[in-house]
């Protein structure tokens, strides 16, 4: 049995390839919206981190980047994680630094929240996605809590004559899209007619529930006997063997007090993983290739929850066939739907 076992874990040290391609570094963890499928309003289950990033962790994280602290391997950039980027007073100076870096692509998402105070600066990203739910107005602010559906519009249509403004000028613009978490009961029509004017792509990803931690294991929170519950997709465990999730493979995930962890869906945070000062031995911390393994190996591992491949077909399909129908309806030049 030790020997098998020792072969196991010999094979895979071999195969097992860890790189940081991707740094994601939450400068707001602060949210101001409450969304009802957030891993924030789970009852019990409270999202400790809510601050945004120093200029002192960021400057200390940035250093270490033009460095080429992983060789020059980080070829994305996400600035958010856990909560909205904007409500840093510092994002847009955050922005224009990182933009001097070479070779790098910048990700922002936002919920439209401070956008005209940063108009100039979210020009410098090369993608900014939209955090957007809803249809209408009674839709929307049921999804976005707090937010007031009239703002997102006008915000949206002041950004897009920016955009356009630029790009007739020859200058760089970024590239807008949405990634719509749909729930048996979107309008799929409604949202494309509505949001499609406003950015170059649409993903649309299936709405499951939430993740939280408990005695050291990532759960499901279904949100059972609600109305969300009803309307979010389940997906089931898979027995399979599953490849390396890419958030453990590939990424450095950091909180805004500089704290890493594991990926953008743990909002726990409460493993030992390493910190800002040194990214390099952040991410080969001994936990995330210790899960990473786990995974290669098809064991039980912390993230078993969330390692997850897809709802069941036949629970999605007849969403997919609608929205296969409206891609060939509405997909032009101007924006692409993405299933």
């Amino acid at each position: 049995m030790k020997l098998r076992e020792n072969l196991k874990n010999l094979y895979a040290d071999i195969i097992l390839h860890r790189k940081c391609k991707q740094l994601t570094m939450d400068i707001g963890s602060v949210c101001n919206a409450k969304c009802p499928f957030c891993a924030r309003q789970v009852e019990g289950h409270p999202f400790l981190n809510n601050d945004v990033m120093s200029e002192e962790v960021f400057d200390t994280i940035f250093k270490q980047l033009k460095k080429k602290c992983f060789g020059g391997g980080i070829r994305d950039i996400f600035l958010y994680a856990y909560g909205e980027p904007l409500l840093n007073k510092n994002a847009g100076k955050f922005i224009r630094k990182l933009r001097t870096l070479k070779h790098k692509k910048l990700f922002l998402s936002t919920n439209t929240t401070n956008m005209e105070n940063f108009t100039e600066d979210l020009m410098y990203l090369d993608i900014l996605q939209f955090s957007i739910d809803g249809w209408d107005k009674e839709s929307y602010e049921k999804a976005r809590v707090n937010l007031k559906f009239e703002d997102t519009i006008e915000k949206l249509k002041n950004f897009d004559i920016e955009v356009k403004k630029r790009k007739a000028n020859g200058l760089h613009a970024p590239g807008r899209i949405i990634n719509c978490l749909y729930t048996k009961g979107t309008d799929f029509e409604a949202f494309i007619k509505l949001w499609s004017p406003y950015v170059e792509k649409i993903y649309f990803t299936p709405l499951r529930g939430t993740l939280y931690a408990e005695n050291g294991q990532l759960k499901k929170y279904k949100f059972e006997n609600t109305e969300l519950g009803n309307l979010i997709f389940d997906y089931k465990q898979n027995k399979n063997p599953r490849p390396v999730c890419y958030n453990i493979r590939n990424i450095l995930t950091l909180n805004s007090a500089g704290k890493v962890t594991l990926c953008c869906a743990d909002f726990t945070q409460n493993m030992d993983l390493g910190d800002y000062r040194d990214l390099k031995k952040a991410f080969n911390n001994k936990i995330s290739k210790e899960i990473a393994r786990k995974m290669l190996l098809n064991e039980p591992n912390y993230c078993d929850a969330c390692n997850l491949p897809k709802c069941p077909p036949e629970e999605i399909e007849q969403y997919k066939q609608n929205l296969r129908i409206l891609k060939q309806k509405y997909d032009s030049g101007n924006c692409e739907i993405v299933i």
